[in-house]
């Protein structure tokens, strides 16, 4: 069996909880364990992290998978954002905050959202990620995000970082070719690939990383929404050269993970018998209380209609290829027929994309949600092989029951997006 292919979309808490609803899906199905690459962007990578650095504990007992679910879930009731905010203004208060610069490690935003998934993630290591000979094996995963430098798509996977290859006087260079900026996480090792680039362009391609990098950075360069948070910055001096990295959200260059598992289809090595495409991007038209009229509202919503153009594109662009049957799409925005949340099921992809805390209902309808439209889909579109029909929910049995009505009105109150960071 060639196994599953699986991209987590950006989308905030929400999509981390929308996604963590899709693996649990999988779980249940029993074929989690067939996962072999994973493309994870923002808030995708956010889930997509803790599920490969516990994966023998998702695929484990049902205790041992709720107990990760919980962490995940705990880590979006928490008020990250709230506790983040506060943090930020007290040091621009205070003499402490003013002696350091901007962007130091200590008071920016950035840097403290990368502080907050340490929580999560504790002091482990990309390569920590790294897949293992023992059962069940490991997926490789690749977390996605943004070149401020040259506006390309970049990701971490466990040993690398790779900068995708830009183009040459309008002709793109084909990825089996060359990969511009590929850093190898942990060995001293100066490896420079020349073929087929320009004198200007060969400039631009940098020797290996020296040092590791934290689970907490790649996925903080991976989810940092640029309205709210500034570039974060990979030091030039672990690359072993003097320019810097400056990443942003992965959302940005393309927001569902798409274009990178499409390139991993390029290679003769890699085959899939599915790919399933796990979508919160959401509803996307919405009426807001006030009609944009700070300027923060307007940055946001501006970049959400880049994103999802790009989005839709990267679809369109899908279904033209030959591998096109094999891409299986997981939309928040699905009907789903029978849903346990009776009239709050058409709200949930009205949930807001923040970091606020999480309410217990917004959990609750997120994660069912994604298991129910995951299991329809899957049931209609996946390979015969794949499909076992064992999914009953078992896995989110832990959340208990909640009054459908209850849970609408909740939903009603959750569409009203924070736009003012």
């Amino acid at each position: 069996m060639a196994g599953i292919g699986l991209t987590l979309s950006g989308g905030g808490f929400r999509a981390t909880l929308f996604h963590l609803g899709v693996v649990a899906f999988l779980r249940d199905e029993g074929v989690l364990s067939e996962v072999r690459h994973l493309c994870t962007v923002s808030g995708g990578s956010i889930l997509g992290a803790h599920l490969v650095l516990h994966w023998e504990n998702y695929n484990g007992t049902l205790e041992e998978f709720q107990r990760e679910a919980s962490k995940v879930i705990a880590f979006t009731k928490s008020g990250v954002r709230e506790r983040l905010v506060r943090k930020w203004l007290l040091a621009l208060m205070t003499i402490v905050g003013r002696l350091y610069p901007p962007g130091t490690r200590a008071w920016s935003r950035v840097n403290l959202w990368q502080h907050e998934l340490a929580s999560l993630y504790g002091e482990a290591m990309m390569k920590d990620l790294e897949q293992s000979s023992h059962l069940p094996k490991k997926p490789a995963i690749e977390l996605l995000s943004t070149s401020m430098l040259t506006g390309r798509m970049c990701y971490f996977s466990p040993s690398r970082f790779h900068h995708d290859p830009p183009s040459e006087k309008g002709k793109n260079l084909v990825y089996e070719n060359i990969w511009v900026k590929t850093f190898r996480i942990g060995e001293k090792i100066r490896e420079f690939v020349e073929r087929g680039l320009s004198a200007k362009m060969r400039a631009v391609v940098y020797p290996c990383v020296e040092r590791g990098i934290r689970v907490s950075f790649a996925v903080a360069a991976s989810s940092a929404f640029p309205p709210f948070f500034p570039p974060l910055r990979l030091r030039g001096s672990g690359l072993g050269v003097n320019d810097n990295e400056w990443l942003t959200d992965g959302g940005v260059y393309e927001n569902l993970g798409i274009r990178r598992m499409q390139q991993l289809h390029k290679d003769p090595n890699v085959n899939h018998d599915a790919v399933l495409v796990s979508d919160a991007s959401g509803l996307f038209y919405l009426i807001p209380e006030s009609p944009w009229g700070f300027i923060t509202s307007r940055i946001v919503r501006a970049t959400d209609i880049l994103m999802k153009r790009i989005a839709d594109l990267e679809s369109e662009r899908t279904e033209g290829l030959s591998t096109a049957k094999k891409f299986i799409s997981c939309p928040i925005d699905a009907s789903v027929s029978g849903s346990r949340l009776g009239d709050a099921e058409p709200l949930v992809p009205r949930i807001r994309t923040d970091l606020n805390a999480f309410s217990n209902e917004e959990v609750y309808a997120l994660l069912w949600h994604g298991y129910e439209t995951a299991r329809e889909v899957w049931e209609r579109r996946a390979p015969e092989g794949l499909k076992t029909g064992r999914a009953k929910g078992e896995a989110l049995y832990f959340l208990g029951k909640i009054d459908t009505k209850r849970l609408a009105d909740r939903m009603q109150q959750s569409h009203r997006l924070r736009l003012l960071w």
